[in-house]
């Protein structure tokens, strides 16, 4: 996988692999939950990390939620690099219809 990358995750997965580097067990769950799934959600999906192994690993239509901009765009990026058929979509997701605020901490994430 190619990546754009502004964090130690994306860096660790990228020399140390899927299986030795950082998330290992959430990924090695990740990667099973996918192998039976016909869609995938991401929510939350920051740079991509969990789209891009679903992609990378199963035929699954793969969906991609992050609202925050400039995580999106490493996201759209990310998957751009890799030619995955990801569908990747800057919206927040909750358990109710409407219009809510969005809070972060003011850092370019």
């Amino acid at each position: 996988m190619h990546h754009d990358y502004h964090y130690g995750l994306e860096t660790e997965l990228f020399w140390r692999g899927i299986e030795d580097g950082w998330e290992t067990v959430s990924l090695s769950l990740w990667r099973l939950l996918c192998e039976d799934a016909e869609i995938i959600m991401d929510v939350g999906a920051h740079e991509g990390l969990y789209s891009l192994t679903s992609s990378a690993i199963s035929s699954s239509k793969v969906y991609a939620f992050e609202p925050l901009p400039s995580a999106f765009n490493s996201l759209a990026k990310n998957v751009e690099l890799n030619l995955f058929p990801v569908e990747c979509l800057q919206l927040a997701l909750s358990n109710y219809d409407g219009d809510g605020e969005f809070f972060t901490n003011g850092d370019d994430h």
